[in-house]
């Protein structure tokens, strides 16, 4: 199975011969550390690349989505084989289906939830290629029973990932007590463990200095040190060790 690249320069540099086409990965951090722009980033750059890509939005609606990709210059509404598949607008008394967007009306209800996510996945003919994102894991805990979900993610990684070859990578928030059993249990179930952080050292000093680190990722060498990175108006950026001693 050949490896992939992500396009972004600093994660490419931590995977440097790549990610298995196979793998399902968690994007673990505390809430403003970079979680969803670096899932839009990665998703963006696969459709740049002629591959299919799914966006499973659970925390905002694709319309709001959409125009803060747009501030990145990322456009996903020009591509074709790109899909929304909408468990956000259930909440609201307006929603408005189109032919990028696939509106879950009960996204609680897992067995429909999957079946519609892979119908999807079969209509853009997704093996061997393409990406699925999903902002975020935590939501869903919010709606759903945590037995049936860890068992609803295993199926998931056997039929997207393992099945289809279709990168799956989701991002999950750290800090909320309740779900701790259930992120820990995501640690084994997932192929792939990217980690963000606030350095806790520089926070003491009074800044919010973003890192991440490879955690694990089966199938491809990995560099495991944090590394610092900011979020510009082009995406994700390694932070020179210049602008870090700045910083501090």
């Amino acid at each position: 199975m050949k490896n992939i690249k992500t396009g972004i320069e600093i994660l490419d540099k931590l995977l440097p011969y790549g990610v298995p086409r196979d793998n399902f990965i968690g994007l673990f951090g505390e809430g403003g550390t970079g979680k969803s722009v670096i899932l839009y980033e990665l998703l963006y750059k696969k459709l740049e690349m002629g591959e299919p890509g799914i966006l499973v939005c659970f925390e905002d609606v694709p319309r709001s989505i959409t125009e803060h990709m747009k501030n990145f210059r990322w456009d996903v509404t020009k591509f074709k084989n790109f899909r929304f598949l909408d468990c956000y607008s259930f909440r609201m008394e307006t929603r408005v289906p189109s032919d990028l967007v696939k509106i879950v009306t009960r996204p609680s209800d897992l067995d429909s939830l999957t079946e519609t996510l892979f119908d999807i996945i079969d209509e853009l003919d997704m093996k061997g290629k393409g990406i699925v994102v999903f902002d975020s894991l935590t939501e869903l805990m919010t709606i759903s029973n945590a037995p049936e979900l860890v068992d609803t993610i295993k199926d998931w990684r056997a039929r997207g990932p393992k099945e289809r070859s279709v990168n799956f990578i989701a991002s999950i928030h750290y800090g909320l007590k309740m779900f701790n059993d259930v992120v820990d249990t995501f640690d084994y179930i997932m192929d792939g463990l990217i980690d963000l952080r606030y350095n806790p050292e520089i926070m003491k000093q009074g800044f919010l200095l973003k890192e991440m680190r490879i955690r694990k990722m089966k199938g491809t060498f990995h560099i495991t040190n944090w590394t610092p990175f900011e979020i510009t108006d082009k995406g994700m950026k390694e932070l020179k060790k210049e602008k870090e001693v700045e910083k501090k």
